[in-house]
């Protein structure tokens, strides 16, 4: 089974579709460096795709050129890949601007991230409404929106959205307007990049659920009402901006842990941030020890700067027994077999804060 990524240049105005297993081009759509229009066999500043793999529809954002019955400049376009390598053929213009140029008019202004979610047959689009006339807020004021567009096996817009998240809460703010949207399909979870990070959302319930990032030096927040959400007041982040955005899961010590992972596109670096840390515990299982005269127990000491409320030690005496929660101060009989690991519960503010465990010493004496 041969397998192909699809590339967009947005600088040359070009779609590339290569094969994994050579490395070599096989199929290319638009003129390098003319822009143009897909019905012309072209494109315009292509930022961002998309693909059913079920139907072979590829969906391409571009940020410029004017769609044909469109208001403005931006349009999402899609592609019959079937035929690759022989071909790419254009299908339809999914969504442009209309006069309107929001989504829940099935319009973009300015489309710049995509994701197909299959399960519900939707292409999800982040359009940046910021020079709109459709936007909510004063001229000037960066405003993104995500929407989830229903489209059709062919490829075709069928009108209607089956999902929307608005720009801006009392909770947060889109206004990253060079950043992309993903969505982990399994745990049905939207992730938006954004300035300081990137913004999670159940898209069951679409609720604004995390913020993964932090702005150094302060953990406070300011704002509180639509005009102005809350958003850290400390004038650098240490994450400057999410300008792409993935998930992933990675096993560590046998346990499943979600990852985000996005680029920091200002400060020239990849970021991956275990998500499980914001939502509950972080468990590290250490390796078995074993000893020719046996050990009792009798508590253990947390060195650091991480509450130690927040600390839990456990230890088991053989490598399929229990785990049995360690007190401060107790007296577990001996053993000449002892595995521990330790389970860590911190907060938001314990992660901005950067508190950590240098040390940890476990009491015990020979028998």
């Amino acid at each position: 089974m041969v397998e192909y990524v699809a590339i967009t240049n947005s600088v040359d105005s070009l779609l590339a579709i290569y094969d994994t297993s050579t490395f070599s081009l096989v199929a290319s759509f638009g003129t390098s460096g003319t822009p143009g229009l897909p019905g012309a066999d072209g494109l315009t500043s292509p930022v961002d795709l998309a693909i059913d793999e079920t139907n072979s529809i590829l969906y391409v954002a571009c940020a410029a050129g004017v769609a044909p019955g469109s208001s403005g400049i931006g349009f999402v376009a899609s592609f019959d890949v079937s035929d690759i390598p022989t071909a790419i053929t254009f299908v339809d213009y999914v969504a442009f601007d209309e006069g309107n140029g929001t989504l829940p008019q099935g319009e973009t202004t300015v489309p710049i991230g995509l994701f197909y979610d299959d399960t519900d047959s939707s292409l999800w689009i982040l359009n940046d409404l910021t020079t709109s006339s459709g936007t909510p807020y004063p001229a000037g004021f960066p405003y993104l929106e995500a929407g989830a567009l229903s489209v059709s096996d062919a490829g075709a817009s069928n009108g209607f959205l089956t999902a929307h998240i608005d720009g801006r809460t009392e909770d947060y703010w889109l206004r990253q307007q060079d950043t992309k949207l993903h969505m982990d399909v399994d745990r049905r979870k939207l992730y938006i990049g954004n300035v300081g990070g990137v913004e999670a959302f159940d898209v069951a319930t679409l609720k604004h659920q995390l913020h993964f990032g932090y702005y150094s030096g302060d953990s406070g927040l300011v704002g509180g009402s639509s005009m102005s959400p809350l958003v850290p007041p400390a004038a650098f982040p240490s994450i400057n901006a999410a300008n792409a955005v993935a998930s992933d899961v990675l096993s560590v010590d046998g346990s499943l842990r979600n990852l985000i992972l996005f680029t920091d596109g200002v400060n020239n670096r990849f970021v991956r941030v275990p998500e499980d840390a914001y939502l509950g515990d972080n468990v590290v299982t250490f390796s078995e020890l074993n000893f020719s005269v046996p050990l009792s127990l009798h508590g253990y000491l947390v060195k650091g700067n991480i509450p130690t409320s927040k600390v839990c030690v456990e230890y088991r005496t053989t490598s399929t027994g229990s785990w049995q929660q360690l007190a401060q101060t107790d007296s577990v009989p001996a053993s000449s077999y002892f595995q521990f690991r330790v389970r860590v519960t911190p907060d938001l503010i314990d992660i901005i804060e950067e508190k950590s465990i240098s040390e940890i010493v476990i009491v015990g004496e020979q028998e």
